[in-house]
């Protein structure tokens, strides 16, 4: 019985199942990996089609970077307080962070073996920071602005002028702060402009816990002075009732009378004198 056809058949049997390696990309960049100081890497894996891959792959870079909103936002915090500004007024500030540039996760590249498609999706750090930089632009140009004003004014102790420039910026200062927390989680460091940001933010917000807390001293003492003048009037209001007087008003009653009898006394004397 000749072998031979049969040993080169069972040979090509075996190549036709043989599989290809998959990518090497298949395998998790960790910090350690050249690309991970440029790119946020994600690999999506799916048994249904080449989509469902492409969309969990950009769903990991996505959810790489909410995970790091958590411990830059905390970071974030930190740093502001050693800027300048007590602890207690940053902590009652909320700040919420959230990635929603999703169109700026590219995929590069796809694979299959068998029945499980690859998909590699990319975010690039440096080139998405400049992007979020530009879109928080126009935010941040009207914050200093806003806060530049509420400074000035209050050192010029102008309340009407501080109030309004106060308000804006503030309005606006929650999107600014969740844009730079957003853009640390992106890049893996603070934005080039969040020191100078930082320490007007402070400055503005010293401002205004400075004014809040004049405001309340002065209703305050407004408010006391409008007590002690309600209970002394009400004081003479419950002596009338009763028929009293009150003892400064009697002695110069008292006195008045005295000097009417003094001068008619001397009147009298004089026309004596006279007749």
């Amino acid at each position: 019985m000749n072998l031979k056809p049969v040993a080169l058949g069972l040979v090509l049997a075996a190549c036709s199942t043989a599989q290809a390696p998959t990518p090497a990309w298949t395998t998790a960049v960790g910090a350690d990996h050249p690309a991970y100081a440029r790119f946020i890497t994600g690999v999506g894996l799916s048994s249904t089609a080449a989509d469902d891959a492409d969309a969990r792959a950009k769903e990991n870079v996505a959810l790489q970077i909410s995970t790091r909103l958590e411990s830059e936002t905390s970071s974030f915090q930190k740093y502001t307080t050693q800027a300048g500004t007590s602890e207690t007024v940053t902590s009652r500030l909320s700040v919420r962070s959230s990635f929603d540039r999703a169109e700026l996760i590219r995929l590069v590249d796809r694979a299959r073996q068998g029945g499980v498609f690859y998909s590699y999706a990319v975010l690039d750090r440096a080139a998405t920071d400049r992007e979020l930089g530009a879109s928080m632009s126009a935010d941040l140009s009207s914050f200093h602005a806003a806060a530049g004003t509420a400074r000035k004014a209050r050192a010029e102790e102008d309340a009407g002028v501080f109030g309004t420039a106060a308000a804006e910026a503030a309005k606006i200062r929650p999107r600014i702060d969740s844009a730079f927390i957003v853009r640390r989680a992106v890049a893996g460091h603070p934005a080039a402009e969040e020191r100078e940001y930082v320490v007007l933010r402070n400055q503005l917000l010293a401002l205004i816990e400075e004014a809040r807390a004049r405001r309340v001293v002065g209703v305050v003492v407004k408010s006391a002075g409008r007590l002690h003048r309600q209970r002394r009037e009400a004081a003479r209001a419950a002596a009338r009732r009763r028929g009293l007087r009150n003892p400064r008003s009697e002695g110069s009653h008292g006195r008045d009378r005295a000097r009417c009898d003094a001068g008619g006394e001397v009147q009298r004397g004089r026309a004596r004198r006279a007749l």
